[in-house]
C-alpha cells in the first residue's frame, strides 16, 4: 500500500508555484496549501501568495519508506539545489514551530483551526459501534451525508456566504472626479472590488491539499485548481522543475541551512561562514599554500579554492543589485565608534580583499573586546540597527558557501566526474 508523506516547509510563503524535484531516490512535490485545517476561521477568498507551502513525498509501500534521518537528507539535497537556481529563496526543512498535528481516530472530534476548535466525526457507515447518527431538529440543516459532520455542515453554510460576496466583483459605480495637483481626475464607471493576481476561492484552496506527484505530466508546465472557481479568480499554477544526483556533505547543509532561514543577519553570516571554515586548513593545502596560518590567510585560500581568479569573483559581484553593491563599497559601520573599511574592488587581488573584508566583519560579530591592541575595536551588537548593516554581506558569504559545498562534493567524487 503507498503511503504520502505531507511535511511541513519554513520559508515557503509566497512560492505561488509548485516545484517538482526528481533525480534522487523519491521525487519531490512543494506547492502552497493552507495550514491548520480553519473550519471557524474559513476564508471566503485567498491570495496564494499569503500561503504557506508544503512537500510531498510518495513511498510505494514500507519497504520503499526511508527513516527520518534519511527523509531530512533527501529534502535538504533537493532543496539546496532549488536554492542555487533561486537565491531569494528561504525554503527550509528545519522547521522552528510544529504546525501540523496527529487526529487521534479513537476520538468522536477531530482538532481544526490551529487545535483552537472540535469538529464532530463519526463514521456510521463504516463503524459497526456507531449504531445511529440523526437530526434532533430537521431545521438544523446538519450535514450527514458522510462521517466528517462538523466541517461539512460549516462548508455548507458558507457556501452561501461566498455566492454572494462573490457577485460584488461585478458590481460598478458611476464616478466624477475633478483633477488636483496631488492625483488625476476620472470620469467614467469603477469596479468596487478589484482583486490582485493569484486570487483563489476557498474551494480552490482547500482542493491544494489534493496536488499529487501522480498528477503532473511530463509535459505539464501548470497545475489546475480544482474546486469551485470564480472568473476573477486564477485556476493554474505553475510548474518549476527541479532535477538534481547529487548529494551533499550533510554537515555543510546543517550550516548552510541554518543560514538560510535564520532572521538575524548576525547568526545568518556565522552559520555560512562556518561552511567556508570547514575547509580553512584543507584549502591551504589543496593550492600548495604554506604561508596560510592565520585564520585571514585560511580564509583567502577557500575563496581563491572556489574562484580560480578574481574575474569570477567580480562577475558574481556584478550581478548584484546597484544599491547593494554601493553600499558594500561604503565604510560599514558598527556598533562603535569604528567602522570597517569598503570593499575596494579596485584591488589587483580582489580575492583577496574580499576575504580581508570578511574576515574583518566576522570579528566584529564573534568578539566583544573592548579594545584591541589598545584601540576601541569594531563590534556589532546583537539586535542594534548597527547589527541590520550586515545584511549587505548575506549575498556575498552565501554565494561562497554554495560554491564550498559543490567543491566538497567535486572533491569527494572526483573518481565519478
Amino acid at each position: 500500500m503507498a503511503l504520502n508523506y505531507t511535511i511541513q516547509i519554513e520559508g515557503g510563503k509566497g512560492l505561488n508555484k509548485a516545484v517538482l524535484f526528481t533525480g534522487l531516490s523519491h521525487p519531490m512535490i512543494i506547492h502552497p496549501m493552507i495550514y491548520g485545517e480553519p473550519v471557524l476561521t474559513l476564508q471566503p477568498f485567498y491570495y496564494i501568495s499569503d500561503l504557506e507551502s508544503v512537500a510531498k513525498i510518495r513511498f510505494k509501500n514500507n519497504q520503499d519508506k526511508l527513516s527520518s534521518s534519511e527523509l531530512d537528507y533527501l529534502i535538504d539535497n533537493y532543496l539546496f539545489a532549488y536554492s542555487m537556481s533561486n537565491l531569494d529563496s528561504k525554503l527550509s526543512f528545519k522547521i522552528s514551530e510544529n504546525k501540523f498535528w496527529q487526529h487521534d481516530a479513537n476520538e468522536f472530534y477531530q482538532l481544526v483551526d490551529n487545535r483552537n476548535t472540535e469538529v464532530l466525526v463519526l463514521d456510521f457507515h463504516n463503524d459497526p459501534d456507531v449504531k445511529e447518527v440523526k437530526l434532533i431538529k430537521p431545521e438544523d440543516n446538519i450535514e450527514l451525508s458522510d462521517w466528517d459532520i462538523g466541517r461539512n455542515t460549516i462548508f455548507e453554510s458558507f457556501r452561501k456566504f461566498i455566492n454572494d460576496l462573490d457577485s460584488n466583483f461585478e458590481k460598478k459605480v458611476f464616478t466624477f472626479i475633478e483633477p488636483n495637483n496631488h492625483r488625476d481626475g476620472y470620469m467614467g464607471k469603477m469596479r468596487i472590488i478589484k482583486p490582485s493576481f493569484g486570487l483563489i476561492t476557498y474551494s480552490q484552496a482547500i482542493a491544494l491539499e489534493d496536488i499529487s506527484i501522480d498528477m503532473i505530466k511530463s509535459t505539464d508546465n501548470s497545475i489546475k485548481l480544482h474546486g469551485e472557481s470564480s472568473p476573477f479568480c486564477d485556476d493554474h499554477i505553475g510548474i518549476e522543475r527541479i532535477t538534481t544526483n547529487k548529494l551533499y556533505s550533510p554537515l555543510l547543509l546543517s550550516y548552510y541551512f541554518s543560514g538560510l532561514k535564520e532572521k538575524n543577519p548576525l547568526k545568518s553570516f556565522l552559520s555560512f561562514y562556518n561552511v567556508l571554515e570547514y575547509y580553512f586548513e584543507e584549502a591551504p593545502i589543496l593550492l600548495g599554500d604554506t604561508n596560510a596560518r592565520t585564520e585571514k590567510l585560511q580564509l583567502t585560500c577557500v575563496i581563491k579554492l572556489l574562484n580560480d581568479n578574481d574575474h569570477a569573483t567580480l562577475t558574481y559581484f556584478n550581478s548584484l543589485p546597484n544599491d547593494l553593491k554601493n553600499k558594500i563599497q561604503s565604510a560599514l559601520s558598527t556598533s562603535t565608534s569604528v567602522d570597517i573599511e569598503a570593499l575596494n574592488i579596485s584591488s589587483t587581488d580582489f580575492r583577496g580583499e574580499l576575504a580581508n573584508w570578511l574576515y574583518n566583519i566576522r570579528c566584529a560579530v564573534v568578539h566583544s573586546k573592548k579594545t584591541r591592541r589598545g584601540n576601541i575595536a569594531a563590534q556589532f551588537e546583537p539586535y542594534s540597527e548597527a547589527s541590520k548593516n550586515i545584511h549587505i554581506a548575506i549575498p556575498l558569504i552565501k554565494w561562497l558557501a554554495i560554491l564550498c559545498i559543490e567543491k566538497d562534493y567535486e572533491l569527494n567524487n572526483q573518481q565519478n566526474i
